[in-house]
């Protein structure tokens, strides 16, 4: 009983993080779509934990950029995995992104 509940845990775990991750591809993909061309590279999706998205931003003006279209990402994400995953977005400016 203990080894298939080690196992079950195990792959839930798993699971998470694969989803996570696919999380942060569809973050990503949005944010190259609604940046301008030559800021692509100013914005980041890092980390998804608690309903909480982390992105990573070169400076404020991308955070203010980005401000609109909160709401767009937040129904993109819920349209691909069919559930909220995301409630609240968190912005870090960070030299590396």
């Amino acid at each position: 009983m203990k080894d298939l509940l080690r196992k079950s845990l195990k792959q839930h775990g798993v699971s998470a993080e694969v989803t996570s991750s696919q999380m942060m591809i569809v973050a990503n993909e949005f944010l190259q779509d609604v940046l301008p061309p030559f800021r692509q590279m100013d914005a980041r999706a890092m980390s998804l934990k608690n309903e909480v998205l982390k992105i990573n931003i070169k400076n404020g003006s991308v955070r203010q950029f980005l401000a609109p279209f909160e709401q767009e990402l937040f129904q993109r994400l819920e349209e691909k995995f069919l559930k909220k995953v995301v409630s609240r977005i968190v912005y870090q400016i960070s030299r590396e992104i």
